[in-house]
């Protein structure tokens, strides 16, 4: 398999770095439909959904890592989707609807990739359209009524261009109940969508654009106390909290919450990746993106069924990036890249 974990194609055995990558017939292996089932399947590896938060992604490399969602905390492990950097963690348990190849990237990678990758990258690149048509339907369906479709189409527009689309749909009711309205809690509804236009009118250059859309409307994604909490309340004294059900190690859960908010996520972007062949030793790669990221959440702190310090948490984020890549190749033993990065970022307080 042929990777860029060095900014450069190569086989992914020459590449001296500890990498793990997955091609889409790997993925489909190991049914991943999102970015956490990496899970177990890369050494040093551990990424989670993110703490009461349904849209936001926890990743460990070698036990670095950011487990706090909120705008001022930076990731430890840098988070990439066809080269473009994202800043958050909010909004990055990506859906794996069109993806070419996944590279695991461990260990430091300040060198080539800069920003926040201290325990490492993880590198999402998705399928460029082909010259043929190609199309294809997923569907998977599985307890506590989940339903899964991904849809994926890809024409060329005349004999440089193609253009593709592709869509992710999963529902999943959720295993906590509320045994006073039937509500169900820790559900997944997500909507996800990108099309992707390619064209290349030269051998010396080519271009591809994309625009991508993420949608979650949620319920709250609640936890569960592994011991009994305890409350002192200076009118009632000391409280101990059980378990809504009772039960430790109960999985399906019953709990009762006072709150009728939820977890919102909206994630949109656009970006263009242009290469420019200047000879055969030289590349002139540039990359560019916008992207815009509202996120509401209210997480329930206590895990418990009574509200006790939990907080809405509200994010609203735009960030701006721009990267040029010269890259030297002679053939023979040398090799070298230079890169000039820069990211914008909005996130009001």
């Amino acid at each position: 398999m042929n990777v860029t974990a060095r900014r450069r194609v190569e086989s992914a055995q020459d590449v001296p770095v500890a990498i793990s990558a997955f091609d889409a017939d790997d993925l489909v292996e190991l049914q991943a439909s999102n970015i956490d089932n990496l899970q177990g399947a890369v050494p040093n590896l551990n990424i989670v959904q993110g703490r009461g938060s349904a849209n936001s992604v926890n990743v460990f490399i070698r036990g670095i890592g950011q487990p706090d969602a909120l705008q001022t905390f930076d990731p430890g492990v840098g988070m990439y989707v066809d080269d473009v950097y994202y800043s958050r963690i909010n909004g990055a348990m990506f859906s794996l609807f069109d993806i070419d190849r996944v590279e695991v990237l461990r260990g430091p990678q300040g060198t080539l990739y800069g920003k926040n990758s201290t325990g490492g990258a993880i590198k999402l690149v998705t399928k460029n359209a082909v010259e043929s048509p190609e199309s294809s339907v997923e569907l998977v369906a599985g307890d506590y009524g989940r339903l899964e479709s991904r849809v994926y189409a890809a024409m060329p527009l005349g004999d440089t261009a193609a253009i593709s689309v592709a869509a992710a749909i999963t529902d999943n009711d959720g295993y906590v109940e509320d045994p006073v309205t039937g509500k169900d809690y820790n559900s997944d509804g997500t909507e996800a969508f990108r099309t992707k236009l390619s064209w290349t009118p030269s051998e010396r250059f080519s271009g591809s654009f994309s625009v991508d859309y993420t949608h979650q409307d949620n319920p709250l994604t609640l936890g569960r106390p592994e011991a009994p909490l305890v409350q002192i309340d200076l009118a009632l004294g000391v409280q101990v909290l059980t378990l809504p059900d009772g039960s430790e190690y109960n999985f399906e859960t019953r709990t009762s919450f006072p709150s009728d908010f939820g977890q919102k996520l909206r994630h949109r972007g656009a970006a263009a990746n242009l290469e420019w062949k200047l000879s055969d030793s030289w590349l002139l790669k540039s990359i560019t993106s916008k992207r815009w990221l509202n996120t509401s959440s209210y997480i329930d702190i206590d895990a418990s069924q009574f509200a006790i310090g939990d907080v809405l948490v509200s994010l609203d984020q735009d960030q701006f990036s721009q990267e040029f890549q010269l890259q030297y190749d002679n053939g023979d033993n040398f090799s070298a890249v230079y890169g000039l990065f820069y990211l914008r970022e909005n996130v009001p307080s």
